[in-house]
């Protein structure tokens, strides 16, 4: 059964949420995946969780979103969503790929821009959600009687 937008919409917002707490977290509690981290060989095994944690939630919010902003339609919200989980999402694949296959050394950044992406993305959704709650749906009410006898 595929998801209503209302379902999705739902998603998108939890997702949100749990991609900020997720980086709060990230950047207080998890050590060794904080602000730097080396990726000079593969990925050390103990240390996959870690990136599952940190790359899942940014990758499901950006595909959520992308979902939705082909439900909407042409609108400015659904422009800016559209793009920020497409940057979001070639940062995921970007920073996997570095992992995967990493070169001769040096510093990984990856998870910070994936980071950024993110936060960015879950403002973005959660901005809409209190424009979408403000604001109804039929605005054309909104101007009736203004300015008219």
């Amino acid at each position: 059964m595929p998801f209503s937008r209302s379902q999705l919409h739902v998603v998108e917002v939890a997702l949100s949420v749990a991609v900020l707490v997720l980086v709060a977290m990230t950047v207080e509690v998890v050590p060794g995946i904080g602000a730097v981290a080396v990726a000079a060989d593969p990925i050390p095994t103990q240390y996959v969780p870690y990136w599952v944690v940190l790359f899942g939630p940014p990758t499901a919010l950006a595909v959520a979103s992308l979902a939705g902003a082909m439900l909407d339609g042409l609108t400015v919200g659904s422009i800016v969503g559209a793009a920020l989980a497409g940057f979001t999402l070639l940062m995921v694949v970007w920073s996997g790929a570095a992992l995967v296959f990493p070169t001769d050394g040096g510093v990984f950044f990856g998870h910070i821009f994936v980071g950024i992406g993110a936060i960015a993305l879950a403002v973005v959704v959660l901005v809409r959600a209190v424009v979408a709650r403000l604001l109804p749906a039929d605005r054309s009410g909104l101007l009736d009687g203004v300015g008219g006898p």
